[in-house]
């Protein structure tokens, strides 16, 4: 209401409102015809051309992650079998060699290590607690041994430790 108001008060509202009554009937179905096509030009051009590529961009998109989603259906099972068989590779190795090797690595000397039914025993008579923590986690997510048992004394030094370790596989 307050639009229509304002547009009737405007001097340049009325100029053309003027102009407009003062043209000929033929002109005026001219500019009728042109602002109808000016307005369907702009639908297209603002509405339906960036609807349309939007949608085609949509489509390609999804036949590309539908044959994605078949390859990785098609592959999942050998995927499966390889993961297992590198598993059972990796938990065939010696465990007492992979402690011994991530030990060396950490820094850390074993004072013994004793292999049992169940796992591997392992001491170590002075050790920093930190590279201690570090080699654990190591183990864990790296080798993926478990940690079955700890027992962990306060060293004679600030920061040092004594450590027995229940390992397996």
């Amino acid at each position: 209401m307050k639009l229509t108001n304002l547009l009737e008060r405007s001097p340049l509202w009325l100029q053309v409102q003027a102009k407009y009554e003062l043209m000929p009937e033929k002109d005026r179905r001219a500019l009728h015809l042109l602002t109808a096509l000016l307005l369907v030009a702009a639908v297209y051009l603002l509405v339906w051309e960036p609807v349309t590529a939007w949608s085609e961009s949509q489509k390609e998109e999804f036949a590309y992650q539908q044959s994605v989603h078949e390859w990785m259906e098609e592959n999942i099972g050998p995927a499966k079998m390889a993961q297992k068989k590198q598993k059972t590779a990796a938990g065939k190795k010696d465990l007492s060699s992979v402690v011994s090797g991530s030990a060396r690595q950490a820094d850390l000397t074993l004072s013994r290590v004793q292999p049992d039914r169940k796992g591997l025993g392992v001491w170590i008579e002075d050790a920093a607690y930190q590279k201690l923590l570090a080699w654990m986690v190591a183990l864990d997510t790296r080798y993926e041994v478990t940690i079955q048992q700890v027992k962990i004394d306060r060293g004679k030094d600030e920061g040092r430790v004594k450590v027995y370790m229940h390992l397996a596989n």
